[in-house]
Order: C-alpha cells, then sequence, then structure tokens
C-alpha cells in the first residue's frame, strides 16, 4: 500500500517552531506502522485551512488524481490540517474516495466504518466551529479596538501602522504626510481639480507603498477617507468614533473637500478673462 502525506500550519510563528516536522514525523511513523510507503509529502507553510485554495493542497489533488491507481491513503496529523471548512472537507473527502483513496488522521480514530466515518464528520464540524469562532473572536476584538480609537488595518498613504500606545494604531509617515496634507490644502482652495492637484502631488514625489503613482481612483478614495481628519468610521462594524492618533487634516477642510467632491461647493477656475464653475465630471 502506498500514500501521500500531507503536513500544514497557517502562521509564519508555527513553520518556525518545528511544527511542519513534528506532523510530518509523526505521519511517517504512522505510515509505517500500517504497513503504508510514503510515496510524497505535501507541505503547506502559512496557509489557511478556510479554503482549499493551498498551493501544496491542489498538488496534492492533482497527484492523486494522477495517480489514482497506486495511491492509498492521504495521511494527515489530525483532521484540522486536512481542512477547517466542513462543506470543503466532504467535498474533497467524497473526490479522494472516488479515486479510490481514503483519508486517515494519525491523532484521530478515522476508518472508513460507519462508527469512524462518524468520527471524522464530528472532527470536522468541531474544526468548523473553531475556526468560525476564531473569526468571530478576531472580529470583536477588532471592533472594540477601534472604538477605542485604534486603527487596526493596514495604514492608508500618509500613515504608518504602529503599537507604541499598547495597541495597533496609527503615525504620520514622514515621508508621505506633508504630501498627502498638501493635496487636501490643495483641492481643498478651490482653485485646482482633482485631476490637476493628483497630477501635481505625483510630480512632488507621492507615490505608494510599492513605488507605483497613485491612479485616479486611489487619489479619490484616499480624498474621502476621515482617517485623515482623525476619525473611524468603518460601517461594516458599526464602528464611528474619534481616533486616537494625530490626524493629518483639519475637520473642517475635510468638511470642505467632501463638500466639492460631492458638488456641495463650486470649484472656481479663474481663466483668461473670466471666471468660471468647473463641471463636476472634472471633480
Amino acid at each position: 500500500m502506498r500514500a501521500v502525506i500531507y503536513c500544514r500550519v497557517s502562521t509564519k510563528e508555527q513553520v518556525q517552531n518545528l511544527s511542519l516536522e513534528i506532523q510530518e514525523r509523526e505521519c511517517r511513523r504512522w505510515c509505517q506502522a500500517n504497513g503504508y510507503a510514503v510515496d510524497r509529502v505535501f507541505v503547506d507553510a502559512g496557509e489557511s485551512a478556510k479554503t482549499a485554495d493551498r498551493p501544496e493542497f491542489q498538488q496534492l489533488l492533482t497527484h492523486c488524481r494522477q495517480n489514482k491507481k497506486l495511491l492509498n491513503a492521504v495521511v494527515v496529523h489530525s483532521l484540522s490540517r486536512f481542512s477547517r471548512n466542513t462543506l470543503d472537507h466532504h467535498t474533497v473527502r467524497g473526490l479522494l474516495l472516488g479515486y479510490g483513496i481514503t483519508l486517515r488522521s494519525v491523532s484521530e480514530p478515522t476508518d472508513d466504518s460507519p462508527e469512524g466515518l462518524l468520527v471524522e464528520d464530528l472532527v470536522a464540524s468541531v474544526a468548523n466551529y473553531e475556526n468560525r469562532a476564531k473569526a468571530r473572536r478576531t472580529v470583536e476584538g477588532m471592533r472594540t479596538a477601534m472604538e477605542a480609537g485604534r486603527w487596526t488595518f493596514v495604514a492608508p498613504i500618509g500613515f504608518l501602522n504602529s503599537a507604541d500606545r499598547g495597541g495597533p494604531s496609527l503615525i504620520p509617515d514622514p515621508e508621505r504626510a506633508h504630501l498627502v496634507q498638501l493635496a487636501f490644502m490643495e483641492f481643498g482652495s478651490g482653485h485646482l481639480t482633482r485631476p490637476e492637484v493628483l497630477q501635481r502631488i505625483t510630480a512632488l514625489g507621492l507615490r505608494t507603498r510599492k513605488g507605483g503613482q497613485l491612479s485616479p481612483q486611489t487619489f479619490h478614495t484616499l480624498l474621502r477617507n476621515p482617517l485623515y481628519a482623525g476619525r473611524i468610521a468603518v460601517q461594516s462594524l458599526s464602528v464611528d468614533t474619534v481616533a486616537d492618533f494625530q490626524p493629518l487634516v483639519a475637520p473642517d477642510l475635510f468638511d470642505r473637500v467632501q463638500r466639492l467632491l460631492s458638488g456641495q461647493l463650486s470649484l472656481w477656475l479663474p481663466t483668461p478673462g473670466t471666471i468660471r464653475t468647473s463641471r463636476l465630471d472634472d471633480l
């Protein structure tokens, strides 16, 4: 009989603490004790089991399909390494059974008997529950932090993520903050269109963190972001509160920019001999 081994961890810390090595060692030991020759080992390092879209996991399925006449089992240290999504678990389990390949867990009493399949169903359901409960705790943690005025996501352009105040939050980016401030001031002055302001700050060196130029849509999103005025507003988490970090833009300037973007204020542009109001398309 021949088997393939699948190992997985979801974090870099687990990669470094020998978890993968321990999984493979225990799986090899189980294979030897149960009469399986190890055909190949597949390892996903730093991959979540919430989805089946994992590089090595997909390679494993391809290998099983191409070698279904030679393989008898997929061996994992525990079913939570295989999947934490009940639907994915049963879908892939059924796919493997169609190839004549069974799933075996080193640390759980699963087999193809009615009792073994019941245990597998229960373990897969528990793993799915734990994953959903963890996601809920993560969301609650983020909401609590934001309600305290801290920003827990990736910092927008002009800010940097920082935990100097005892939790995740933001500090001004010394390379970009002044250019973001300039963008708000120039557009808020009412004398330049949004494309003109974007062109000017791009020429002055404002770039994304990857070094690319800001697209018109990205620049529009920047001007709409209340974080720059020191306010955290996340509708999906029902959070709208004052931030605990230093704003880059005064609230009255931010509000003026929003009115200009919404067409509630006219943008006046001098032309030779005349004064005209810009078209809303220019904004």
